[in-house]
């Protein structure tokens, strides 16, 4: 997410809030969309093809950075740097880039059809009103660094990188829905949450988690990394809870996310415990749409955790 990013895997950024990061403009629902959601992609991938896959640092800017949208010129700023980086990155990650042409762009056509459908359903589901923001989206190609984030008013989504999740017999289009309204999330969560905040390990993993939680009750179902979390954290759990109970009152968020995990585990399992605590969260609270409320602000996440009771269920009888 926006604030800036960083990586879900080594070195790929997906999605950490900086409060205070955008603005709180309110943008009407005619602009949820930029014109053409997929015009940089489009316009990169003809590139691609017109190159063999191999264009020139000269070639990248005169034809996809220089003409690009607003949101291709924030992101190359903090995400993609010189031409002549998008260049060495096309040549060592070209496998990347080239099934997210074959495979990912062809859904990401669909998906901006469903745009609409999806930014309602997502505001619907966070319990907010209908007049309420609504991101912009723009779909892109970057450097290989990160996923998906917000700056600004705008939801982005790079190809490249959200692609590598696409595994066999898996739906790109499924993959492309998920990326999209966990980020969606987070273009609601910076407009809620004020500056100030003490940021801590357990914040950021509800911040997540609930981005997380959000996108399976949108979508009715968790996405690809979403189903792998869980499946090894459900085996695992009071040892998880253990270990991130030691650290989720610091700063430090490795090995719990935005990195490559610890050995012999899945990538981010602190999405996925801020997930469970927000599940508890609803099971043991009685009014929902306070607890929507209160999880979108995170004015205080120890005092979240409490009422949840999530660590009671690791209490010895």
């Amino acid at each position: 997410m926006s604030r800036g990013s960083r990586g879900v895997l080594a070195g790929i950024a997906i999605g950490l809030v900086v409060l205070g990061a955008a603005p709180a403009t309110a943008w009407g629902r005619e602009t949820a969309a930029l014109p053409d959601p997929l015009a940089d992609a489009e316009r990169f991938t003809a590139l691609l093809e017109a190159t063999a896959y191999r264009p020139s640092g000269r070639e990248l800017s005169d034809r996809y950075l220089a003409p690009g949208s607003r949101a291709l010129e924030s992101f190359a700023r903090g995400r993609i740097g010189r031409e002549s980086d998008l260049a060495r990155a096309i040549r060592v990650l070209r496998p990347d880039y080239r099934r997210a042409a074959e495979r990912c762009l062809p859904a990401a056509r669909t998906l901006v059809a469903e745009l609409p459908d999806l930014l309602e359903a997502t505001r619907s589901t966070l319990g907010l009103e209908p007049d309420a923001a609504t991101p912009r989206v723009a779909i892109l190609f970057g450097a290989g660094r990160s996923a998906g984030t917000v700056i600004d008013d705008t939801v982005i989504l790079a190809l490249e990188v959200v692609c590598r999740f696409d595994a066999p017999g898996e739906d790109p289009l499924a993959l492309l829905r998920g990326f999209l309204v966990h980020e969606v999330v987070h273009f609601h969560q910076l407009r809620w949450q004020r500056p100030g905040l003490e940021d801590s390990l357990l914040r950021q993993a509800l911040l997540e988690g609930y981005a997380d939680l959000v996108t399976q009750q949108v979508l009715g179902t968790p996405t690809p990394p979403a189903r792998e979390r869980a499946r090894y954290g459900v085996q695992h759990e009071a040892r998880l809870w253990a270990a991130f109970r030691a650290d989720m009152a610091g700063r430090d968020l490795a090995p719990w996310m935005y990195g490559p995990g610890r050995p012999g585990e899945p990538a981010d399992l602190g999405y996925w415990l801020g997930l469970r605590i927000s599940e508890a969260l609803f099971s043991s609270a009685g009014a929902e749409p306070q607890v929507r409320f209160d999880l979108l602000r995170l004015e205080d996440p120890f005092a979240l955790l409490e009422r949840s009771a999530y660590e009671e269920r690791f209490e010895a009888p």
